[in-house]
């Protein structure tokens, strides 16, 4: 990468930080190109040139926060750890995720589920289902998920636990905060994975 292209991707990463505070703290509709182009100390002229216009600099932001989401995932997924190690990350990193979007403009943009659905593409939609079927059959090939479950069951498994983050969120429950009641659940988590229905319980 060029000096030139270091020095651009810069202003766009700062100019996108800036209009993501401004929009939390006063709403899109209400926020200006100009009071973006003043908070990010750039000129209208800079904006326009990288983002065409407001609308576009939202729909950049958002793409963003799911491509860092989906890489720190994949990230994590390619590491050489234990599949435990590894939900135990992806789980912490949803934490921390739901924090981040605990942002007024991300929770009118963000689709009901908690998911950015709206903005992501179908390439990184293939991407995202890849790194899953890929993390799925190491915890089948490490013991950690019963070879009797099916992706599908695994996947809305995982489903429950961002919605509880979410939920806990919502409800500003300190139980998000505490590393050690939320291990103790993980725990309980992954041991659901690795016995799977083997028993019925009714």
């Amino acid at each position: 990468m060029t000096g030139y292209e270091k020095r651009t991707k810069t202003k766009k990463r700062k100019i996108q930080q800036c209009a993501l505070e401004l929009f939390d703290q006063y709403g899109f509709d209400k926020v200006t190109i100009e009071e973006i182009s003043k908070k990010a100390k750039v000129s209208r002229a800079t904006i326009y040139k990288y983002f065409l216009d407001k609308d576009n600099l939202r729909l950049e932001i958002l793409k963003n926060l799911a491509m860092q989401t989906t890489e720190s995932i994949e990230n994590i997924v390619h590491d050489n750890l234990p599949f435990p190690v590894k939900l135990k990350k992806i789980i912490l990193l949803k934490k921390g995720m739901t924090a981040l979007t605990n942002n007024r403009f991300i929770e009118a943009t963000i689709a009901p589920d908690g998911e950015l659905g709206g903005v992501v593409t179908p390439e990184l939609l293939k991407r995202i289902a890849a790194i899953m079927q890929e993390f799925i059959q190491q915890g089948k090939n490490e013991g950690f998920i019963h070879p009797d479950l099916t992706n599908e069951t695994v996947n809305n498994y995982f489903k429950l636990i961002r919605a509880g983050l979410k939920q806990l969120q919502n409800n500003g429950d300190p139980l998000l905060y505490d590393q050690e009641k939320l291990e103790d659940l993980i725990t309980i988590y992954i041991n659901g994975l690795k016995y799977g229905t083997i028993q019925k319980l009714y």
